[in-house]
């Protein structure tokens, strides 16, 4: 009878090397909190997007505490929800303007 062992092992390791190759691929690291590609710099839109996706879930999570009579919890994440919002909302203005700013620059002096 020949053991399993020795083949699932070997599967193991394939799947763990194929997964380590894909996370330095896109330089992930060993946490793989980054986002960013190797060598690009993270993109704005990225952290903008994770902000919106934060402040909708502090909302959820005050509506729950709100269903199940949590007041004060739901109205402290209702509060960080809007903060985050606004936030994220600022830092979208900031970023438009300097992407058009220096879009300008860039066309003015290649021409």
């Amino acid at each position: 009878m020949r053991a399993l062992w020795p083949e699932w092992l070997e599967k193991r390791k394939s799947v763990m090397r194929k997964a380590e190759q894909a996370r330095v691929r896109l330089n992930l690291g060993r946490t793989g909190l980054g986002l960013e590609r190797r060598g690009e710099p993270r993109v704005a839109s990225t952290v903008l997007t994770s902000m919106i996706k934060l402040a909708i879930m502090c909302l959820v999570v005050a509506a729950i505490a709100a269903i199940l009579g949590f007041g004060g919890v739901a109205g402290a994440f209702v509060d960080i929800a809007v903060w985050i919002a606004i936030i994220a909302v600022v830092l979208f203005v900031v970023f438009l303007l300097l992407g058009i700013f220096a879009g300008k620059k860039a066309s003015d002096a290649l021409d």
